[in-house]
């Protein structure tokens, strides 16, 4: 899941891995500030769907180098949507791994380093893998066998279950309710200016003004 995809819609596909059955769903930018909406709303579903009963895991995908307003604002997004329980499932995904070359830091020290301007990786420092773009053969399975290894762990730490549908049910339930709470915050508050608003008006009525009164006299005389 990325802050800008090149896929339009949710694809699946399965494969096994070391004997394990895995089933993966590559999302659109689900938050792409781009994307419409209903569109948006329509992913999601498909989403949810697709990994039935739950995903597992969810790997958030971004490039080595500077972590951009961009990025924060789609994991923002993306908890505000699914609720504070899917932190549980996070994977952080790193491409572009040979970049660091340049800048001779190992990845350990990338990651350390991007928690000044990306603090929530200092909570899941041990959820985030590397790969290099350009590495294939014996170099790519590693790579894999590497994420792997990091999906078996936080399966692990959630005893073995996924984020579900229930899950997500019950967090747009608690967004229909935070929906419904401001929009009667909302008319209070315009009832209370209505009603301070007819307030002034009739004591502006019931006494008229000093200038007003001078007026008056002025044109007696």
């Amino acid at each position: 899941m990325m802050a800008e995809s090149v896929t339009q819609l949710c694809q699946s596909q399965t494969t096994v891995i070391s004997g394990k059955k895995v089933t993966v769903v590559d999302t659109p930018g689900l938050f792409d500030p781009n994307a419409k909406i209903k569109d948006t709303q329509t992913e999601i579903a498909r989403f949810i769907q697709m990994t039935l009963p739950g995903p597992h895991v969810i790997v958030l995908v971004t490039a080595i180098g500077r972590i951009s307003q961009e990025d924060k604002s789609t994991l923002k997004k993306f908890k505000d949507q699914f609720g504070s329980g899917i932190e549980d499932h996070i994977i952080f995904l790193f491409t572009h791994r040979e970049n660091l070359k340049r800048t001779e830091k190992t990845f350990c020290e990338y990651v350390s380093s991007t928690t000044k301007s990306f603090p929530i990786l200092s909570k899941y420092g041990d959820r985030c893998v590397a790969f290099e773009n350009a590495s294939n053969g014996d170099g790519g399975d590693s790579q894999v066998q590497e994420l792997m290894h990091v999906i078996s762990r936080v399966t692990k730490a959630n005893n073995g279950q996924c984020y579900t549908n229930q899950m997500y049910k019950a967090r747009l339930d608690e967004i229909e309710d935070e929906r419904q709470r401001k929009e009667r915050e909302e008319k209070e508050r315009l009832a209370r200016e209505q009603a301070e608003l007819r307030k002034k008006d009739k004591g502006s009525r019931g006494n008229p003004s000093k200038s007003c009164k001078e007026k008056g006299k002025k044109r007696k005389e």
